[in-house]
């Protein structure tokens, strides 16, 4: 079943999809290659556009908009947005991509839908909290 064959016919879906505040870890093994096809699924084909000029990107790998950004627009950027864009337009999975997607991965239910229907994540115990009191 694909992704957009899931929105169609709604099924029982588990209630971390719509909730950010359950911790997931992937499925996958724990070395970039296996990380990096594990996030690409889960991207698929979602999209993302440049906030100057609009134009259409996958989301990921996120190179390819960050170099349009870093490039086709270095001169509305400042030295240290040049610096962030050039992390993300690394070959190798770093610190910034990875923060990246799990940010994206918190606000887009269609994510974290394929996610499920891919068995790419799965929720972690949960940990303890601290609460302070009112």
């Amino acid at each position: 079943m694909t992704v957009t064959e899931s929105f169609a016919k709604p099924q029982e879906e588990p209630e971390w999809i719509r909730r950010q505040s359950t911790v997931l870890e992937l499925t996958c093994d724990n070395d970039a290659a296996a990380i990096g096809r594990s996030l690409y699924a889960i991207c698929g084909t979602e999209t993302t556009y440049c906030e100057i000029c609009g134009h259409e990107s996958l989301l990921w790998p996120c190179y390819e908009w960050a170099d349009h950004i870093r490039t086709v627009h270095a001169d509305f950027l400042t030295l240290e947005a040049k610096d962030n864009y050039s992390q993300m337009c690394e070959p190798e999975l770093n610190q910034a991509q990875t923060m990246f997607f799990w940010i994206q991965f918190a606000m887009r239910v269609s994510m974290r839908r394929r996610a499920w229907l891919f068995d790419q994540v799965r929720p972690v115990a949960s940990e303890s909290r601290v609460h302070l009191p009112s």
